[in-house]
């Protein structure tokens, strides 16, 4: 694009109309959020602010899009213990219903998470990124073969209660893989609360200690110890013994311990369902059951007793029996229920909250971190541009380039001075007879002869010699004339070299400017996937500055190497024609000279030429002149060539120094753009 085009260009195109645009297609967007949460409002200016300058990276759109979507997610409770600790059976009693297979299984081996549906269905997510959907019968007839391709597993179940909480049943943590473990401890990074199912004819014993000081320790704050199966002990006795001893020993590692009995509370149920004819099969029944009525008066009345709420329902229906009622009581579920809300669930709205603002927080400060460092980097690179100039002038002196110049015209005027020499040496004396007259009396004349010694240039000959192409004259221009092609070429590697070392300079910079950037960016941003290296190494090194130059020092070469092409040639061709010309010239002057003598030898003398003589006419039949002002005097063409370098080099710097600048301002303006962002991210709330 032209010029005049761009520039007519950037003045329609208003940016502050494009910034309002970019805003009222933000608002558009915040309309179609389910909610009116203002995270949703701070995650898309989160958004927008990191999309300035760079494309949003894949790894903080899938951050984006997560923390988008975990605004309105159901917390997650994750039910851990060691194995035949009854989490099965203990989650399907919170379910109302037994869909999860009981004891040692291949399925136990693999998390599931039991979340919201429209009805009960399964869903399988295998290793290699793939899911399938089968009927829940499928957890009790997978095999072993079957679950090592597979991931994890998702029960969806019609339970209101789920569409606040998610529960994922672990792997235990005295599981024979190891693996089991490391998915369990990856799983307590991500929940918001923790409960913990033991024993409780059995509570406290060494191994879970090691398990709970080791795994569970650091999340107690939201950390539920459930002792299942108290109806196994006899009495109330030996259960307030148990939570004391629970107690003492887990000191320190839970909120709250409680003593439930899942049995009780899912043969509660049972019964309930039994009592209004609904057979336990039917999912029909996670709408009606026990619990799913204590859960909807648990939300209205969040601050009554055990005791009250129970008694709620029972006056609201008189079918029910009491034996069920005092059963689920004796269950002591609710209490598992009441935690949940009244301690786990303010902690995860909190907490969610504050992992969202700090994860906003850490991209907006990782990418402002990266736009100083890579602003730090185009400075390094503007100084490293600036002294390019000096270094290659400093390598040419260095290089030995100009006194290999030097020597060419030293070659060439010993070449000349040869030359002069051999058509010197060629002149011969020969005689010939002048004719002197003499006046005698009465007028009479009287003739004498005079023989003379005179220099003859035997012209034809030495023209013979010197033509001949085997002769050592000619040898020895087309010699320097090589020479003058070789300078040129020595010249191309020196650039060439300099380029080379523009390059390597440019890659290392490239590189620590990366290495830079690695301590800004986690590991799996955009280094990664090459944007900001495709960006350096592309748009910046190459195409911004590296053609450029590169173009410029092979434009100087070309011309030096061409003014040395224009002396090379002009030599060869010039020689045998300067030479005849030379020759003829010098016999014309002694013949004119002999011709002139003769007729008045008194007074017009022989011509006795000189060595100058002859270097004056072969200076100027080869135009000497141009050889020395090229090669010699004060500005030859090495000089010419390397002032043109220099000059163009800083020029381009200059232009350089622009384009960068333009960098730094724009990445500056986004820079303003995130801290915007980040003061939103502070003052929130």
């Amino acid at each position: 694009m032209e010029e005049g085009s761009q520039s007519i260009l950037a003045k329609l195109f208003d940016k502050t109309a494009f910034e309002t645009f970019i805003q009222e297609c933000l608002q558009a967007k915040l309309q179609t959020y389910p909610t009116n949460n203002p995270l949703y409002s701070l995650i898309t200016k989160t958004h927008y602010a990191l999309t300035q300058s760079t494309p949003l990276h894949t790894e903080n759109k899938i951050i984006l899009e997560k923390l988008t979507q975990s605004i309105d997610k159901p917390m997650k409770v994750a039910v851990i213990g060691q194995f035949s600790s009854g989490k099965s059976t203990f989650l399907n009693a919170l379910l109302g219903k037994e869909i999860l297979s009981s004891g040692i299984t291949p399925v136990t081996a693999k998390v599931c998470e039991i979340t919201y549906g429209d009805e009960m269905t399964l869903e399988i997510f295998y290793k290699n990124g793939k899911s399938m959907n089968k009927p829940i019968s499928y957890l009790n007839e997978t095999d072993e073969m079957e679950v090592t391709k597979i991931a994890y597993y998702k029960l969806y179940v019609p339970l209101p209660l789920l569409k606040e909480i998610s529960f994922l049943d672990t792997p235990g943590f005295n599981s024979q893989n190891e693996s089991d473990t490391d998915t369990t401890n990856a799983i307590l990074e991500e929940v918001d609360g923790i409960i913990w199912l033991t024993l409780a004819d059995n509570v406290g014993k060494n191994s879970e200690k090691e398990i709970l000081q080791m795994h569970i320790k650091r999340y107690a704050s939201k950390s539920l110890c459930v002792l299942n199966q108290k109806d196994r002990l006899k009495n109330q006795d030996e259960i307030d013994t148990s939570l004391n001893y629970a107690k003492k020993a887990f000191e320190g590692f839970f909120e709250d311990i409680i003593a439930i009995s899942a049995k009780q509370a899912l043969e509660a149920i049972t019964m309930q369902l039994h009592k209004q004819g609904i057979d336990k099969h039917d999912e029909s029944f996670l709408q009606h059951g026990l619990l799913m009525q204590y859960h909807n008066n648990t939300k209205d009345t969040q601050n009554t007793s055990q005791d009250s709420t129970l008694a709620g329902y029972e006056n609201s229906d008189k079918s029910y029996d009491k034996k069920i009622a005092a059963l689920f009581l004796e269950s002591n579920i609710q209490a598992v229920i009441d935690f949940i809300y009244k301690v786990i669930r303010p902690q995860a709205l909190q907490a969610k909250e504050y992992r969202i603002l700090r994860q906003l927080r850490t991209l907006i400060v990782q990418e402002k971190r990266k736009i100083h460092r890579v602003n730090r980097a185009h400075k390094s690179l503007d100084t490293m541009l600036q002294i390019y100039v000096e270094k290659v002038r400093f390598n040419a002196l260095q290089s030995g380039l100009e006194k290999a110049f030097q020597k060419l015209f030293v070659a060439l005027e010993s070449q000349f001075d040869n030359l002069t020499q051999k058509i010197y040496n060629s002149f011969e004396m020969q005689p010939i007879t002048i004719i002197r007259e003499t006046k005698r009396l009465f007028g009479l004349k009287r003739q004498h002869k005079q023989i003379k010694e005179v220099n003859i240039l035997p012209k034809d000959k030495l023209l013979s010699a010197l033509h001949n192409d085997d002769n050592e004259f000619i040898r020895d221009f087309k010699r320097f004339g090589f020479s003058l092609s070789e300078f040129g070429n020595d010249f191309e590697t020196f650039i060439r070299n300099q380029i080379k070392e523009l390059a390597n300079d440019l890659e290392e910079w490239r590189e620590q400017s990366l290495q830079s950037l690695n301590f800004a960016y986690s590991q799996d941003m955009a280094l990664s996937d090459g944007i900001i290296d495709r960006h350096f190494r592309t748009e910046v090194i190459m195409n911004a500055i590296f053609y450029d130059y590169e173009k410029k020092m092979i434009e100087c070469v070309c011309f030096l190497q061409s003014e040395l092409s224009f002396l090379q040639k002009s030599l060869a061709n010039n020689f045998q024609n300067a030479v005849a010309l030379c020759l003829e010239r010098l016999s014309f002057e002694v013949q004119n000279a002999i011709t002139k003598h003769k007729n008045d030898p008194d007074t017009l003398p022989l011509y006795n030429p000189t060595l100058e003589n002859v270097r004056n006419l072969i200076n100027l039949g080869l135009h000497f002149t141009i050889y020395q002002e090229n090669l010699s005097l004060n500005f030859p063409l090495y000089k010419k060539a390397l002032w043109n370098l220099t000059q163009s080099l800083t020029k381009m710097y200059d232009i350089k120094h622009g384009v960068i600048e333009e960098w730094i301002v724009t990445n500056q303006q986004k820079y303003k753009i995130l801290e915007s962002c980040e003061d939103s991210i502070k003052q929130y709330r």
